[in-house]
């Protein structure tokens, strides 16, 4: 086992800083911004000031996945990806996860003003304050760790992407791709 499957065993989390190259996070940040601004965002049900999309960054998806199971040891299957373009004053409430989200990342894609912080609850009970930059990632276990924001007060917008999956030899390889949340408005092209 190695360090980072052994830290993510142990506390159910991890931070992995420049995961992500910042040039690639701000093209999908200034995609995001530019579909909110022509109309194209949802309002989020979970955080209603913010604009959300679903599956719009598959090959990012697609390209993080192999380093996503290298660092957890775990044969890992994609379930969906979801952004979201957090507004100020947005929340996001103490939760868990659905299943089809058993191992999840959060990435910082941009924001304007200072890190809005990630918290969550470790496998010991502790609460975790995660400050990520543009290009880090927040690898965690999302139906089992708490996690949540506090209000945000850091800037004036945050772009966050969340990529989901399954363990392929785990209890929960049989969640299906969430349909749910697939609109044809809610689609654009990705920036490359």
């Amino acid at each position: 086992m190695t360090d980072t499957e052994k830290y993510l065993e142990e506390n159910g989390y991890l931070y992995l800083p420049d995961f992500i190259d910042k040039d690639s996070c701000r093209l999908m940040a200034e995609s995001m911004i530019e579909a909110v601004e022509s109309g194209r965002g949802e309002k989020d049900p979970q955080c209603p000031m913010s604009y959300s999309f679903i599956d719009v960054f598959d090959s990012a998806h697609d390209e993080i996945l192999p380093h996503l199971k290298k660092v957890s040891g775990k044969n890992l299957l994609k379930t969906f990806n979801y952004c979201r373009l957090y507004q100020p004053g947005e929340t996001l409430e103490r939760h868990t996860d659905r299943d089809s989200c058993e191992y999840s990342i959060t990435l910082t894609l941009g924001f304007e003003g200072k890190p809005w912080p990630f918290f969550i609850e470790d496998k010991k009970g502790f609460e975790k304050e995660i400050l990520a930059s543009v290009g880090d990632v927040i690898f965690y276990k999302g139906i089992e760790r708490p996690h949540w924001r506090n209000s945000y007060k850091e800037g004036k917008w945050q772009a966050q992407v969340f990529f989901h999956y399954v363990d392929a030899e785990g209890e929960y390889k049989n969640q299906p791709i969430i349909e749910m949340f697939r609109k044809e408005k809610n689609v654009f092209v990705e920036k490359t």
